[in-house]
Order: C-alpha cells, then structure tokens, then sequence
C-alpha cells in the first residue's frame, strides 16, 4: 500500500483551462476509486475544491462526495474515535495498517466537511444552494453510520453546529439559500429543526455573554459588523420557522431514520444479551430528546430569549413585536419567558408600547402575568401623537378590547373617555371619526360613567352639560358665534379633568363632563360633526361597529365628501363682473371680459 501523506503541493490549475481542470479532476478520482494506492490523489482534488472557479470547486466537491460514500456506507470512517487522540502525538505504533488508513480517511474527510461549511459562504448563489444540499446528505449519512456503529440515535450535530454557525454569521447569506434552508429543510424535518434551534440557542447565548463581557460605553464605539450580521441573519431564521410540534403529538418527520430505527436494534440486542446472561430487564430506555415535543418547543424558546437579549435594531425591534403574539408565542413551551422583553418595550413609549400591546395581553389574559401599572402605561400612551402613528389602529383595537371588560371600575373608564375626548379637538378628522363611535360604544358598556353627557351638578353647570337636542343647538348656534373663545375659556377653567395627570385615578375625569363632544358637533368635517350629534339623541342605537372607522384617513374622508350626493347647488356668488380692476382704476378699460 502506497505510503499516505499529510500535505499536497497546490496544483497549477492556472495553466489549465475549466474543461481540462475538471477532466483532470476525474482522472484523479477514477484513480482513487480504482485502487487504495492513490489515495493521496485525494489530497489534489481536495486543493482543486479550493479554487476561486466556480465549476472548478464544485466538480471537485461532488467528486470527493462520491469518493467517501463508500467508506461512510461501510461506516469505517466512524470506527477509529479512539484513535482521535493518539493521532495527535508521534506514536502510531498501537494502530494496524489498516487502522492508520481508517484513520487518514477520517481526517481528510473531517478536512473536506470543513471545507464545505466555508463554501457555502461564497458569493455565488447557486453554489451556495448546492453545496448547502450536498453537506445536509453528509450529515444525513453520518447520523445513520454513527447510530449503527453506537447502537441508538446519534444525529451527526458535530458537523451541523459548524454549518449553522457559519450560515448565521456569513454575510453572504442570499435569500436564495434562505428559502433552501427554511422551507426545504427546517420546516420539514423535525430532527433538522430541532438541533439547529439547539445549536443557534447555544451561539446566540455566547454572544449574549460576550456582549454582557464588554465594559459598559465600549460597544458602542467597537465594531458591531459581525454582531449586526448574526442577529439580521438569526432574525431570518427564527422568523421562517412555522412548523413546531404540538404537545402530545408523534414526531415522524426525519431526515436520516426514524429514531426509534434504531432503538428496537439496540433494545434487541440489549435483550438476546440478557437471555443469555440470565439477569432480569433493566428499566426501559427513556426517548430521545428528538422524539419529546416539549424538547422542540423548549429549545425555541431558548433561540429566542437569548435573541431578544441582544441589542437589537429599532427596525427588527418593531418586527419582532409585530409578529410575537401570532408567530413567536403559539410555538414557545413557556411564553412568560417574553414578559421582561415586553415590558421594557412598553415601558419605552411611543410606537413600540403600542406594537407590545397585542402579546403583553396575551401573556397577562392566557399566561398569568402580574402588571398592576398596565392601564396607568396605556392610559399614559393616548397622547397628542396617536392620532399620526402608524399603527394608530391596531392601539385603538387593542384599546377596545382592554376597556371592554364590565369589572373595569367607573373612575378608570370615564378617565380613558375624557382622554380621548379631548385629544379629538387638536387630532387629524380621521382620528375623530374613530374617537366618537369609541367614545359611544364605552358609554354603552359602562352605564356608570353616563353622567359625562348629562351632569345635574357640579361646578358651572350649565356650561358643562351637553345640550340635549339638536334643536337646542342650532337655535344657540347663531347667539353663542362671538362668545365661543370665552365660553370655551370658562369651560377648561372650571373643568376638574385634569389632563396631564399621568395616573387615570388622579384626573378627576369622573367629575367632569364631555363638553369636548359639544364642540366636535361643529367641526369643519362633516363626518365628524354628523357623527357627534348622536350624543345629543337617546341611547338607543346599538353599539357601533369599530372596524367601520378605524382606516379613514384624510383621503378617505374627502373622496367619501366629494362624492356624496348633493341635495342642492352650493350657493355661489350670482353677479359676476366683467372687468379686472375696479372702475376709475388706470387698467379698467384695458381688458373687457363681458360676453
């Protein structure tokens, strides 16, 4: 047997053309399939897998691919572990030939998988995929040749934490490969799926310790280029994953075989073994982790914690908020796990508060979170800016459904009433359209709070309470025009809400009264002001249908108002003159526009 050695001189491919590198690198791998004496040809193809030629590297990749699958069938390249050790040291004496064969196989092979793994970084896309495909059949092989040679499921992740590592931090990560990797593979096998969520929890909780590590004001000034591209890329995945076993389900989709392949071999066994010896069965074997649902679903949310602790982007920020209580929540095995994550962002204000609101209540409705301070932070978030957010109705739903409880006390309602009452005089006429039916369907739920449009006592009355008809209005409408600054004075005045009060026990809002609404009957919109008059009728019309206002905005309202019918002309000045300029004027006579 031809002597085996450990290094190769790079062949100069660069006085070859592609077709004659390629045929060269068949010539090579025909002669090591030929006979065990070149084997050391192995080394050349290995190189050849180095080049920067695209064709070059896979040709010689998918040959090497051909040549150990022989030997990984056999399953010779997983019986020498235990001379892992030994062949680090100068003494080989304790090996037979045909070990120290095994063995260099083993190397070369552990060198090509290495290979692969940075492969699937280069640029090419295509490549990409291809190589991606062809280490996940390596994978596949190993697991079924290392659960034969031990008897029970083994899955190869020794090789696998290297491929998911290097996908998570490669900024070469296209979209094609993403697909590759989500819908082909992570979303279709569940052994797959599983041990990757292990190996990007057990990555991401090592940069959570190393950013932990770093003196506080430094990061900021490091750089954060290799961070930024783990946590867009660990976002990717995370967020493409759909498919999680349900508690108490079989898990049957395996991409090497089904583990317990290989239990009934080992439990076999173990059994001829007893029958033989005489002893009495042991107790029975407890499942693979691979096989337990509650295994699948608790490693998501180990990825998952461990992401949402390091620092994100505001942009990812709002995605994962977006997305939690629909994609991230229904597959955890313990949601309160997210409760820190969520409060923080709803203790920050401002757009993210309202993008948390939909998991924060599912956690304190379906999961038994404790947050005592929860309407005080959402009564704090109905400001001046509400009305512009982009996500203005998805707050004002949740809002809905927040306030919909009949056990909510009366202080607490009216407060949030005379909140969103008086944020409608300075808010855009789509946010009034919403407000107004809000307003009514709270006052229709919580009866208590009724007194807010019709006051008998308390300070200035008469100038508090809601005038009870529309009749009423419009006769006043005409004596009240030059009064309105004043009266409007009088009213903030001798009002006992008290609107930047933080805490809804503090505002005195239950003493106070809608005047607010009063005014709204004579905004410039004609949707608001047609919709305000419905508190100066009797409440008996049902409770609106919110869904029915919440996506007005400027356009709406004014394609809506342009093509109402109109019951008359609109009045329009009946004399028009037939010059520019007034009579006497220097120009008067100079242009004549009379027909």
């Amino acid at each position: 047997m031809a002597k085996l050695v450990q290094e190769s001189s790079k062949p100069k491919e660069a006085a070859l053309n592609k077709e004659e590198t390629i045929a060269e690198i068949r010539r090579l791998e025909a002669s090591v399939t030929e006979s065990r004496k070149h084997l050391n040809e192995i080394l050349k193809i290995v190189e050849h897998a180095k080049s920067d030629r695209t064709e070059v590297a896979h040709a010689a990749i998918h040959s090497l691919h051909r040549i150990f699958a022989p030997y990984l069938d056999r399953g010779e390249l997983t019986l020498v572990r235990k001379a892992a050790s030994a062949a680090t040291t100068a003494d080989t004496s304790a090996f037979s030939p045909e070990e120290k064969v095994v063995q260099w196989l083993s190397d070369q092979y552990r060198k090509y998988m290495d290979l692969l793994v940075r492969s699937v970084t280069r640029k090419d896309r295509a490549f990409q995929v291809s190589v991606f495909r062809l280490f996940l059949q390596e994978v596949q092989k190993q697991t079924m040749s290392l659960s034969i040679s031990k008897g029970e499921y083994q899955f190869c992740n020794r090789f696998f934490a290297n491929l998911t590592r290097a996908l998570v931090t490669s900024p070469e990560y296209s979209d094609e490969l993403h697909n590759a990797l989500a819908n082909s593979y992570l979303n279709s096998y569940d052994d797959l799926r599983y041990h990757f969520l292990l190996n990007l929890a057990n990555l991401l909780e090592k940069q959570r310790s190393t950013i932990n590590s770093v003196p506080n004001g430094t990061l900021e000034n490091a750089d954060t280029t290799e961070l930024d591209t783990t946590i867009a890329n660990a976002f990717r995945m995370l967020q493409s994953i759909k498919a999680m076993p349900a508690p108490g389900t079989a898990i049957t989709q395996f991409w090497s075989d089904h583990p317990e392949t290989f239990q009934h071999a080992s439990k076999a066994k173990k059994a001829r073994t007893k029958r033989t010896a005489g002893t009495v069965a042991a107790a029975p074997t407890p499942l693979p982790a691979v096989l337990v649902a509650q295994e699948h679903r608790q490693v998501f949310d180990s990825a998952w914690v461990n992401f949402l602790a390091l620092p994100l982007a505001p942009e990812t920020h709002k995605q994962v908020l977006l997305t939690m209580h629909r994609h991230i929540m229904p597959h955890m095995h313990f949601p309160a796990l997210l409760g820190d994550f969520l409060t923080r962002a709803y203790d920050q204000g401002g757009v993210l508060s309202i993008l948390a609101l939909n998991s924060l209540f599912t956690l304190i409705t379906e999961h038994g979170l404790a947050y005592p301070d929860f309407y005080a932070r959402l009564y704090r978030l109905m400001d001046r800016q509400v009305g512009h957010v982009k996500y203005r109705a998805r707050f004002f739903r949740m809002a809905s459904l927040f306030l919909s409880s009949t056990h909510l006390p009366a202080y607490l309602v009216a407060a949030f009433i005379k909140r969103m009452a008086r944020l409608t005089l300075a808010a855009p006429p789509a946010t009034a359209v919403f407000a107004i039916p809000w307003i009514y369907n709270l006052l229709k739920a919580h009866p208590s709070c009724m007194t807010l449009i019709h006051r008998e006592t308390g300070p200035n009355t008469e100038g508090l309470r809601l005038r009870e008809s529309a009749d009423e209005v419009s006769q006043d409408r005409s004596s009240s025009a030059t009064n309105d600054g004043a009266a409007v004075a009088d009213w903030l005045a001798s009002d006992p809400y008290d609107h930047t009060a933080q805490d809804p026990a503090e505002s005195h809002a239950a003493e106070s009264s809608l005047w607010e609404i009063h005014t709204l009957q004579s905004h410039f919109a004609h949707q608001v002001s047609v919709l305000a008059r419905v508190f100066s009728e009797r409440f008996t019309k049902p409770a609106y249908d919110l869904e029915d206002f919440l996506d007005h905005t400027y356009t709406t309202l004014f394609e809506s108002e342009i093509d109402r019918p109109m019951k008359k002309a609109p009045a329009l000045a009946p004399q028009i003159t037939g010059h520019l300029f007034a009579e006497g004027d220097a120009f008067h006579d100079v242009w004549d526009l009379s027909l």
